[in-house]
């Protein structure tokens, strides 16, 4: 299916972030936009979903879960860099602390544009196929993984305009997931009782 050759295209063709003694604003920040990048690739891979491509939603192995995981595993490709740099190496410059800051503001801003074509997604495919609970579990995941990340550059950009924006964007990570985890949350449920119904509606 060319959606999951895509995503799993995007995770492996991520650079990861160099060792610490490479690390500079601008490297990093090369790196921010790569992240993006890759992000915008699933984003394209979430609009490919269609229901003729999603007879693996039922069994949990479908492109929503699938997708998500694939963005997880690019931040957390950053992470141990990052947390490395935060307690080693913290920027002392304020533009590059603020460079890094907006290059991450751009980063969480594809991605809540990738979680809400997903979300649409699920809403015009309906509930009939959709794996709502891998997707949920996914989602969840992300956000911890971005939360992690984020808050390693909050260490390593200690400049007040940089960590607010910074802090900023890890709170819009979280509260748009949690309205996803809730939209599929509430899919499933809804799913589960639509199916009970039918199995006790009496035959007319």
């Amino acid at each position: 299916m060319h959606f999951f050759k895509t995503a799993v295209l995007a995770t492996l063709s991520f650079s990861a972030i160099p060792s610490l003694a490479a690390i500079t604003s601008n490297k990093l920040c090369q790196n921010l936009e790569g992240m993006t990048a890759n992000v915008r690739v699933a984003q394209s891979s979430a609009v490919q979903i269609t229901l003729a491509n999603s007879l693996l939603y039922a069994v949990g192995l479908g492109p929503f879960p699938a997708i998500i995981s694939c963005v997880g595993r690019t931040v957390d490709g950053a992470v141990s860099n990052a947390v490395q740099l935060a307690t080693q190496a913290p920027y002392t410059v304020e533009a590059e602390a603020v460079a890094v800051a907006n290059a991450f503001h751009d980063f969480v801003d594809e991605q809540i544009v990738m979680i809400e074509t997903l979300i649409t997604k699920a809403g015009d495919l309906g509930t009939r196929l959709l794996a709502c609970g891998p997707t949920a579990v996914a989602l969840a995941s992300l956000r911890l993984q971005v939360g992690i990340f984020a808050n390693a550059l909050v260490t390593a950009c200690p400049q007040a305009a940089a960590r607010d924006l910074i802090i900023a964007d890890r709170a819009r990570v979280h509260v748009r997931v949690q309205v996803a985890i809730d939209a599929y949350t509430a899919l499933r449920i809804l799913r589960r009782n639509h199916a009970r119904d039918l199995l006790t509606s009496p035959v007319q």
